[in-house]
């Protein structure tokens, strides 16, 4: 694994705090750094192919990966985005253990030196690419935290990360789909991205009959606008200004859904296989830009 010194050199870590209290379903993380500034926090879906990856930036340098893809594009991205000589991330988070989300962290945890891994409790998932997954962080030895509903994350700089763990019943037992991580991305207690994993329709009714604030900025179309997800009731409750895709171009799966594109039809849409990679500044007014912009 990289040392410290490969660390890129307006990046230094002085203090790193953490307080965990967790009462019932509700838990507060909170991570103090001091770093060199940056223009603005911001939120950017990497551009992975058929598959989910999103880097988190704060003006002062935390820098959280959420989910891979599935290979190592993922790689080649973060390199683009952070510099070549950063080799560190203050946190990864895995969604749920399917390929096109955990694939690429796997690589991400060999190269990148990694303080935190935020995962939902799979310890009943035995498959291949996720021994390799709790091989790679055993490895690491990264702090592993398991979040529940409520957990807020300080990443500083006015910055949050705010989680939702699906209920999961005896019907969805097999579903990791349905067990995905649910995060909103949150500046000054507005949630800015709202990033949904690859939950189905059944997610996004218990979401909204949660009685939690759902209103959002931009929202990460759920499972690559997929037909099992993004209904209009659900649209309707996050009231989003624009909406991104993380999708690869002429995929398998047919995504994102002809229906679902036309409910999101009134608002401005971002493709990673038509955009590439795609920013949102998470500071007001939200501003979202493109790969070649």
């Amino acid at each position: 694994m990289p040392d410290d010194t490969s660390k890129r050199p307006v990046i230094r870590l002085i203090s790193l705090t953490i307080l965990v209290l967790l009462a019932g379903w509700a838990g507060y993380l909170w991570l103090t750094i001091t770093a060199g500034p940056g223009e603005f926090s911001s939120a950017t879906f990497l551009n992975v192919g058929q598959g989910d990856s999103e880097l988190i930036e704060t003006v002062h340098g935390r820098q959280v990966l959420v989910d891979g893809g599935p290979g190592d594009q993922v790689l080649q991205e973060l390199g683009e985005v952070m510099g070549s000589m950063d080799r560190s991330l203050d946190m990864v988070i895995l969604t749920h253990p399917h390929d096109d989300h955990v694939g690429g962290l796997i690589p991400v945890l060999e190269r990148y030196a990694v303080d935190y891994v935020v995962e939902s409790d799979q310890s009943a998932e035995t498959s291949a690419i996720m021994k390799k997954w709790n091989q790679a962080v055993a490895d690491e030895g990264a702090e592993v935290v398991f979040p529940q509903t409520g957990l807020s994350i300080d990443l500083g700089d006015g910055v949050t990360l705010s989680f939702y763990v699906p209920k999961v019943d005896a019907d969805y037992e097999e579903s990791a789909n349905h067990r995905s991580l649910v995060i909103q991305v949150q500046e000054e207690g507005e949630c800015r991205v709202l990033l949904t994993g690859d939950i189905d329709i059944a997610n996004e009714e218990e979401l909204i009959a949660s009685g939690l604030p759902l209103s959002c900025d931009v929202l990460k179309a759920a499972h690559h606008g997929s037909k099992y997800a993004n209904t209009q009731v659900f649209l309707d409750a996050v009231q989003p200004s624009a909406v991104v895709i993380p999708v690869g171009a002429a995929n398998r799966y047919g995504h994102p859904d002809p229906g679902v594109l036309d409910r999101f039809s009134s608002l401005p849409i971002y493709r990673t296989d038509l955009h590439g990679r795609v920013t949102v500044q998470l500071s007001e007014p939200v501003d979202i830009g493109v790969q070649g912009d």
